[in-house]
């Protein structure tokens, strides 16, 4: 599992924000994602296919907003211990 930041454009009001995250949470390999408008981020864990991040990019231009991932962001997401 890794996580990753995308940078959002354009997303200001919550209709945007839902929009992104209930398509979001249907693409493949979605296991969390989560818009901070206010930050113009995405927050995304997924199973680590760049596919992931590339159809939730695509998703976002769909809806006229762009978003780009931030290459930095993409980090091995850690084991829970519990």
């Amino acid at each position: 599992m890794k996580q990753a930041v995308l940078n959002l454009q354009g997303a200001n009001c919550a209709a945007c924000v839902f929009a992104i995250e209930h398509l979001g949470r249907k693409v493949n390999g979605v296991s969390h994602i989560r818009v901070h408008a206010a930050e113009h981020k995405v927050y995304v864990r997924f199973s680590g296919d760049r596919s992931s991040l590339e159809a939730l990019c695509a998703i976002v231009a769909k809806l006229g907003h762009s978003a780009a991932v931030d290459e930095q962001s993409i980090r091995d997401v850690p084991a829970d211990i519990s």
